[in-house]
């Protein structure tokens, strides 16, 4: 026993301990004040001195581009035999991969994911219990930037003046480069940018739509920054932007209007949806046929408006029309005819109309309503009707004007995105003059609801997953939205994209090739004349293959010294998805006794093997740890119970010489030579005895010889004609005793 200092004891060194594995214990015996105790055992393992070993690595290619997979290859030779373990490859503190090293000695693994830059690759071998580890020469590797394409894309590449158009682009590497790039893209109008840069998003960026294209052919680009790891990029393509159509209104106020008082005529131009803008030059008015003028356009919200005013037309009924003869960008048009009526001087009292929307602006076919409010110059309630109009078009009958002076017109589904002029007509009643108000109806694209779903959201590898996109309006009565969807996984394109039908649903082509792991799967919808652009994402899960995994000992009872064969195999749940690869490692208990490469075996299972020759006297309870892979899930094996027993020994006795004799032989030496398996048993104790008295205790040499100087007994060992040697065994060898004679 060893005592307690400051509560730890230390053993004396020991060195006589056979190889394998040992369990040692620390008993603390107690003392008067307290109890005593016993540690959990702690287990290690004595071993042959490590053989060296040679690595020798490779790097192909050795010039790559990022995403590029670079094979990383070593092998490692000794002269003893056949090396198990694992191979590091590392570019200065960073780690690239590990992985296990083959029945010949060979490592090899493929990385995708290595930075730019230049790199010194190094190869290290872990070593395992009998060869050492090395450490191969760097080997050169240089990592460029990956280039890039670029694929810019419009919702309509004919479009007429102030037209929303949404454009897209989606930045997708060149082979042999890998992996999602990032950074921003900014898009270009014939040079000039337009907007700020857009971040990309699973490599695509959708950009803000464009309303300012005018008439003519435009080169639009989308122009890729580039990142740390990917160069940069462009495309462009051509837009071509025709003229818009327009609307022409007119307005006459009041009407009728009292000779020599004057009027107001009001033309109001605007774009046809799904143009939009203000367009520019003058607009010519007539009174039945007869020029009254022309008056140039100014640009308000929703278009333009130009304002004659006249006060010479004597009394009687006329026809006012209005034309605008067009500009680069707009298409002219005229008005249809407005009665104007002028009345001989009498006691008229003047009015004026103000119009409000219920929603300005609207949402496209969200219900309107438009409320004319009329006050007559004296306070009195004037009488009379509005009509209501959009674009030049009268919706609902003439409104009757309430005692409060308002009419309220009938319930309006928001035209086509754009603006639109909607006119409030006062039609006076006898003794009150007519007037009139002009707003612009604002109608936005109608939001959507991008909803996107997986045929099986958590799959298995080499299953084939579809993925469907459900474009629906958030505008009741709107009907489905149409357009395009395209399907995005992990920022690259899946396939083209797939038309929305008629009930706003489009399911992309199916997909078998997804490694395991989580994807980020995107749905990009271009959006149409009537509604705006979205997206959507869901994360799609791929299951590894699941693998079971089975241990045979060969064989099961041995005794010390023999070797065992431990054979595991790997078997896929699903044969189609291949052969297992990666590495089994064999434990006992919480002890890695090797770890071996898998290899081919039957079918499409995988096999490792590996054979111990020093699995100590004891029941072994070993399993086998299969590590899985980026494609196959890992398993372990039941426990399989290996019993080793206790190797038998001999002991050989030489004669001990007593008397002197020609041979010069020395005195009274007492020599042995243990034995078990035909092998030397080293470092075994051995006691020498003569009769019952024990002379000594030596330790057998690597030669399995143990020597006793008895001269000073030579009486005793001639009378007791000999001496015993006993050994008494250990936890690995049997004990052995033998009679050892005398030469006189």
């Amino acid at each position: 026993p060893v005592g307690l200092s400051g509560g730890t004891a230390t053993s004396a060194a020991i060195s006589t301990l056979g190889l394998g594995f040992h369990d040692v214990t620390a008993v603390h015996l107690g003392t008067a004040d307290h109890a005593g105790s016993e540690s959990a055992p702690y287990t290690f393992r004595v071993r042959n001195p490590l053989l060296g070993t040679t690595t020798t690595s490779t790097v192909a290619p050795t010039s790559a581009v990022y995403g590029q997979p670079v094979t990383l290859s070593a092998d490692v030779t000794s002269a003893g035999g056949d090396a198990t373990g694992s191979v590091t490859f590392t570019s200065g503190s960073t780690t690239l991969a590990t992985t296990g090293i083959n029945g010949a000695g060979h490592a090899e693994v493929v990385v995708d994911d290595i930075p730019v830059g230049s790199h010194q690759v190094v190869a290290t071998y872990s070593g395992d219990d009998v060869y050492a580890g090395s450490v191969a020469a760097p080997k050169n590797l240089n990592v460029t930037k990956a280039e890039v394409d670029v694929a810019l894309s419009s919702s309509d590449t004919s479009t007429v003046t102030g037209e929303a158009v949404n454009f897209t682009a989606t930045v997708g590497v060149q082979a042999p480069g890998g992996g999602s790039p990032s950074g921003t893209v900014q898009l270009r109008v014939d040079g000039a940018d337009i907007g700020a840069p857009v971040a990309l998003s699973g490599g695509t960026a959708t950009f803000p739509a464009v309303t300012s294209l005018g008439a003519g052919n435009h080169t639009v680009a989308a122009v890729y920054s580039g990142s740390p790891d990917y160069d940069g990029g462009q495309d462009s393509l051509q837009q071509d932007v025709s003229k818009a159509d327009t609307s022409t209104i007119v307005l006459a106020t009041p009407s009728p209007a009292v000779e020599g008082e004057g009027a107001t005529l009001t033309a109001r131009i605007g774009a046809v949806a799904p143009g939009s803008g203000a367009p520019t030059g003058t607009v010519s008015f007539t009174a039945n046929g007869d020029s009254l003028g022309a008056a140039p356009l100014q640009a308000v919200t929703g278009g333009a408006e130009a304002v004659l005013d006249i006060s010479d037309l004597a009394p009687g009924t006329y026809s006012i029309v209005t034309t605008y003869a067009g500009d680069a960008d707009y298409d002219g048009s005229a008005s249809e005819p407005v009665s104007h009526q002028v009345i001989a001087a009498t006691a008229i009292i003047a009015t004026s109309t103000v119009l409000t929307s219920s929603e300005n602006p609207s949402t496209y076919g969200e219900l309107v309503t438009f409320t004319a409010n009329v006050t007559a110059e004296d306070g009195s309630a004037p009488a009379g009707t509005v009509q209501f109009s959009v674009d030049g078009d009268d919706f609902g009958d003439p409104v009757p004007v309430g005692s409060d002076g308002v009419a309220e017109s009938a319930t309006l589904a928001s035209p086509d995105p754009g603006d639109h002029t909607v006119i409030a007509a006062f039609t006076p009643a006898t003794g009150y003059s007519g007037s009139g108000d002009i707003l612009t109806q604002t109608v936005d694209a109608a939001g959507v609801d991008v909803g996107l779903t997986s045929s099986a959201p958590a799959s298995d590898y080499g299953q084939g997953v579809t993925f469907t996109a459900t474009v629906t309006s958030q505008q009741v009565g709107t009907g489905s939205p149409g357009g395009f969807v395209q399907l995005v996984v992990d920022g690259q394109p899946l396939g083209d994209a797939v038309e929305l039908d008629g009930d706003g649903v489009a399911t992309s082509q199916a997909v078998s090739d997804l490694l395991p792991g989580d994807h980020d799967v995107r749905a990009l919808y271009s959006g149409d004349v009537h509604f705006v652009s979205g997206a959507s994402s869901i994360t799609q899960s791929v299951a590894k293959v699941a693998t079971s995994t089975t241990l045979t000992a060969t064989p099961t009872s041995t005794t010390y010294g023999q070797t065992v064969e431990l054979r595991a195999t790997v078997t896929p749940a699903v044969g189609s998805a291949g052969t297992p690869g990666g590495t089994v490692t064999f434990m006992r208990g919480t002890t890695a006794i090797a770890t071996v490469p898998v290899a081919a075996g039957p079918g499409s299972s995988a096999v490792a093997t590996v054979n111990l020759s020093d699995l100590g006297a004891g029941s072994h309870a070993i399993r086998a740890e299969y590590a899985g892979t980026a494609v196959f899930a890992a398993s372990t094996s039941a426990p399989v119970t290996v019993n080793v027993g206790q190797l038998a020994t001999s002991l050989k006795t030489e004669p001990a010489v007593v008397k002197l004799i020609p041979l010069g032989l020395p005195l009274g030496l007492l020599k042995v030579t243990l034995t078990g398996g035909g092998q030397p048993v080293v470092g075994a104790p051995i006691d020498f005895r003569i009769g019952p008295n024990l002379i000594c205790t030596s330790t057998t040499d690597a030669q399995g010889v143990a020597t006793c100087n008895a001269r000073p007994q030579l009486l005793q060992l001639t009378l007791a004609l000999g001496y015993k040697a006993s050994y008494a065994g250990d936890a690995n060898h049997l004990p052995a005793q033998n009679f050892g004679s005398i030469i006189k």
